[in-house]
C-alpha cells in the first residue's frame, strides 16, 4: 500500500545496476552514472516509498520460441528472436542451457514430443515452448473393407490416438485417396495448425474386386466327318477383358462335347482393370447333330397276276467315306 511504480523498459545488465541513478518516474530507458550508456535486458522499477524508495531490477524473458514441422519433409525447424539460441530435449524433459543446441532443421521420424527454451545474453531464459508431433496415429475406421461398385469409398474415421490419448477430431482433417478401384485405399489424416499438437498419419482399407461369372459358349454342329470346334465365351458384366483366358470344345462324332475354360483360377483371375475377379465358370456344350439320311424305296409294276408284287431295293443320299 502506498506503493507508486515507475516503468522504465531497460537498465544496465553488465552488474552496474547498483550505479544507476535515474530520478523517478517512467522512462525511455535507464542510463549507467558512469558512461551514460542506453542499455537493455532488465526490467526495473522504482518504489516510491519515503526512505525506502529505490530502483528494482528483474530479469526480461527473451522471447518465447516457435516451433514448426514440415510435413512433407519431415522435418522440424525453430525460430525466434534474433541473437538467440535454442535448446531442445525430444524426450519431454524441460530444456536447459545444457540441453541439445539448436543448429538448424532436423527430421523427426515418430511420435515425439519437442521443447525448447530461447537464451540471450542480458535476457532470461524464455519460457517453454512444446509441441507434441504425433506422425503414427493409431486410426480405427468404421469399415475397413468394400466390394468395387465404380464409386469412391469413404469410410468414416472413428478415432485417433497418440497411444492411449484420443486426439479430438477438432485438430486434423480427413482425406481419402486410391478409393474408388479394387486394391488398397488409404485414409489420410493431416494436421489443422494452431496449437501445440501436430498430428499426420493414414489408414488403410480395401476394395475387394466384384465378383463375375462366365460362361462358355454352347451351339450345334451337323455330322460331316469333319473335326468341329466351338470356342468363346461371354461374361456376367459386360465389356470386360480377361487376358490369357478362352474357353473350347471339340469332336468328330455324333454327341455332346464339353466346351471348357483354360486360364482361370476362381478368385483368383481378375479382368485388366483388376476391378472384377472371376468367382464361377459355367461349361457349354458343343453338340454335333447326325447328318440327314434320305432312303428311298425302289417303285415296279407288272400286270396282275394274283401273286404279289417284291420289290426290295431302295436308294439314299450318299453316305460319307467309311460310313
Amino acid at each position: 500500500d502506498g506503493v507508486t511504480y515507475y516503468i522504465s523498459s531497460k537498465t544496465k545488465s553488465d552488474g552496474s545496476n547498483k550505479y544507476l541513478n535515474p530520478s523517478k518516474g517512467n522512462k525511455d530507458y535507464l542510463v549507467s552514472t558512469s558512461d551514460n550508456s542506453e542499455t537493455g535486458g532488465i526490467f526495473g522499477f522504482y518504489s516510491d516509498k519515503g526512505t525506502n524508495s529505490a530502483w528494482h531490477f528483474v530479469s526480461v524473458p527473451c522471447e518465447t520460441p516457435v516451433i514448426t514441422y514440415d510435413n512433407t519433409n519431415h522435418k522440424v525447424t525453430i525460430s525466434g528472436v534474433d541473437g538467440a539460441k535454442f535448446y531442445y530435449t525430444l524426450n519431454n524433459s524441460d530444456p536447459s542451457s545444457g540441453s541439445t543446441l539448436y543448429g538448424g532443421p532436423f527430421e523427426v521420424t515418430g511420435n515425439i514430443t519437442i521443447k525448447t527454451i530461447a537464451t540471450k545474453s542480458g535476457y532470461a531464459d524464455s519460457e517453454i515452448a512444446s509441441v507434441r508431433i504425433v506422425l503414427y496415429p493409431a486410426i480405427t475406421l468404421e469399415t475397413n473393407e468394400y466390394t468395387y461398385d465404380g464409386s469412391a469409398k469413404e469410410p468414416a474415421v472413428s478415432s485417433v490416438m497418440d497411444g492411449e490419448t484420443p486426439i479430438d477430431a477438432s485438430k486434423y482433417t480427413v482425406s481419402y485417396s486410391n478409393n474408388t478401384n479394387a486394391g488398397t485405399a488409404t485414409v489420410n489424416i493431416e494436421d489443422i495448425a494452431g496449437d501445440f499438437l501436430i498430428v499426420s498419419g493414414s489408414a488403410n482399407f480395401i476394395i475387394n474386386s466384384a465378383g463375375v461369372t462366365l460362361t462358355a459358349n454352347s451351339g450345334t454342329e451337323a455330322y460331316d466327318g469333319t473335326e468341329k470346334t466351338l470356342s468363346g465365351f461371354t461374361c456376367s458384366v459386360d465389356g470386360l477383358t480377361f487376358e490369357g483366358v478362352s474357353a473350347s470344345g471339340s469332336g468328330t462324332e455324333m454327341g455332346d462335347y464339353p466346351v471348357t475354360f483354360t486360364g482361370v483360377t476362381i478368385g483368383t483371375t481378375k479382368d485388366t482393370s483388376g476391378n472384377y475377379v472371376v468367382t464361377n465358370t459355367v461349361n457349354g456344350t458343343l453338340t454335333i447333330s447326325p447328318k440327314p439320311l434320305t432312303i428311298t424305296a425302289d417303285s415296279d409294276t407288272k400286270v396282275y397276276d394274283g401273286t404279289p408284287l417284291t420289290k426290295n431295293s431302295y436308294t439314299h443320299t450318299e453316305l460319307l467315306a467309311g460310313d
